[in-house]
């Protein structure tokens, strides 16, 4: 099974990767001249969101992941009470 903090911790640094990207990009834009400048400022600009996207749509998938995980446990816990009391009354 995979694990759940490894996975956030894969993610979180790919978010990171991509907002250094980003940063870079923004660095490079004073240096470029017209046309240049502006797909430099725009590729950066499209980074920064890719990456805040990222992060944030695999947080929202690891949240419910776990809740669902944890609901799932309770009625398994549920069914092995009822199970239980079925067997006790042959």
């Amino acid at each position: 099974s995979c694990n759940p903090l490894a996975l956030q911790e894969v993610s979180d640094n790919q978010a990171s990767i991509m907002q250094h990207l980003a940063s870079v990009c923004d660095g490079l834009v004073p240096n470029l001249q017209g046309a240049a400048g502006t797909a430099m400022q725009q590729a950066g600009q499209q980074l920064h969101a890719r990456g805040m996207q990222t992060a944030s749509a695999f947080a929202d998938h690891s949240h419910m992941m776990s809740n669902n995980a944890a609901l799932l446990g309770g009625r398994d816990e549920e069914n092995a009470h009822i199970l239980s009391q079925v067997g006790n009354l042959t």
